[in-house]
């Protein structure tokens, strides 16, 4: 399934198919997951999430500024912060970010704070700028030795 995801062949694939838009699909690993907030018991199934695609320099880079500007996240709204690095492109990200609530959502995407640089570079070939929704299922693939 790696392979499958890291290959342009399943651009291809589309093409083929006669499809007219290209589904938004992103194949990736965790760089890192952030808790900003301690665990509830309900987890994050179902929470209000802004998701970002952005493409980056040096996602080192983005992690520093990511931990600089923790406290300044959680007064935000953000509850958790998930950086996903594409297999395709290692400078292409996937930022998700948990919110308390889709107002909050809101008032993020319109006025973020400088900590999230990525927001204002969001968007790549089909992927939305921003998009928000609810967070439903994590599929993990794991790599076999």
């Amino acid at each position: 399934m790696r392979e499958v995801l890291q290959s342009p062949a399943i651009f291809e694939w589309f093409d083929i198919s006669g499809a007219d838009d290209i589904p938004p699909i992103f194949g990736g690993e965790v760089v890192e997951k952030i808790d900003l907030f301690p665990p509830t018991p309900d987890d994050h199934v179902g929470r209000v999430v802004v998701g970002v695609m952005s493409s980056v320099e040096d996602v080192s880079v983005l992690m520093d500024k990511v931990h600089d500007g923790l406290d300044r996240f959680k007064e935000g709204g953000v509850r958790k912060i998930w950086v996903y690095r594409a297999l395709d492109d290692g400078q292409e990200v996937m930022i998700l970010q948990e919110i308390e609530d889709e107002l909050t959502a809101r008032q993020w995407i319109d006025h973020p704070d400088a900590a999230a640089e990525w927001m204002s570079h969001a968007g790549l070939g089909a992927y939305p700028t921003h998009f928000v929704g609810t967070f439903a299922h994590l599929m993990s693939i794991e790599e076999q030795g």
